[in-house]
């Protein structure tokens, strides 16, 4: 009976000092998830006046200047869809880039993505896919949806680094392009809605397709050094700080995630430690009882 009890008083002990880690971990992950739905929130408006500005700007210089290259990497809807898409050039690979969670402890985040992504890539039919994986789960997730992973990097904590990673992989990802080993570019990543639902999300990033720009156009614009040098820079900016804005959302999407996953095993917790508590409670009133019960029969 003693060393039930002790076995007891061990639980209780070890459950609470679990539950003071789960607790502070959801508190530090509500601060993170916060701290980048404001980075994604700020970000998306930057994105959208790059956009409009790379739209302009590719629609004057296609109707005066011979682009080459830079066709593979832009779509102009408003100009011969066919002779622009990169979909007739007899390539036939897809390469999908997979922001995937940096660490566990998110709950059903990395299976809900996984199971969701799945049925875009059947519903949209994409074929002999590549995939260059960002964090280490996403070999998880290449190896669950069956697509060969060709390379992956890691985020790190300082967004300097990430920056400069990002960078990087906005040139591999121009160069294959360009050097027509794919034909296009998808991402993959869960994009935070709010602090209870992110939704797992694929779409075709490259070639960018880019919407009519004709309106209010200044045909006297003038290119220095040339439109392709102007154009290729603001694709550069734009997919670089396209990739910053996803990895934000990835970001608060995971931590949000575990938030709720350490909130449900700090309450987990407290149940356990009632539990025990009430265990303990009748094991050490049964020794108690048992106790007396010695006394009396001595005395008598």
């Amino acid at each position: 009976m003693a060393q039930n009890i002790q076995q007891l008083k061990k639980q209780i002990r070890t459950v609470k000092n679990i539950r003071k880690v789960t607790n502070a971990l959801s508190m530090v992950a509500a601060s993170k998830a916060k701290k980048y739905q404001q980075k994604a929130q700020s970000i998306t408006l930057f994105i959208e006046g790059i956009y409009q500005l790379l739209s302009q700007t590719y629609t004057l210089a296609e109707t005066r200047y011979q682009l080459g290259l830079l066709k593979r990497l832009v779509k102009n809807l408003s100009i011969d869809n066919h002779k622009n898409s990169v979909l007739k050039t007899g390539t036939s690979k897809n390469l999908v880039i997979l922001f995937a969670p940096s660490r566990g402890f998110t709950g059903p985040l990395l299976q809900n993505l996984i199971r969701e992504l799945r049925y875009q890539i059947e519903t949209k039919q994409i074929s002999d896919t590549l995939a260059f994986g960002v964090n280490k789960k996403s070999i998880d997730i290449a190896k669950a949806l069956g697509i060969t992973l060709v390379d992956i990097v890691t985020l790190r904590k300082e967004e300097q680094e990430n920056h400069d990673l990002l960078f990087s992989l906005t040139r591999e990802v121009i160069s294959l392009i360009e050097s027509q080993r794919i034909e296009g570019v998808y991402v993959a990543y869960p994009k935070f809605e709010n602090i209870f639902t992110y939704k797992a999300t694929l779409e075709r990033f490259l070639p960018i397709e880019m919407q009519n720009a004709k309106a209010g156009l200044n045909r006297s614009v003038l290119f220095e050094p040339d439109p392709q040098a102007v154009i290729y820079n603001l694709l550069r900016i734009y997919i670089q700080n396209y990739f910053m804005f996803v990895v934000n959302h990835l970001n608060a999407s995971e931590f949000s995630a575990r938030m709720m996953a350490m909130k449900q095993a700090t309450n987990n917790a407290d149940s356990l430690t009632e539990e025990l508590s009430l265990k303990f409670n009748k094991a050490r009133q049964e020794q108690i009882t048992n106790q007396i019960i010695d006394v009396v029969r001595a005395t008598i």
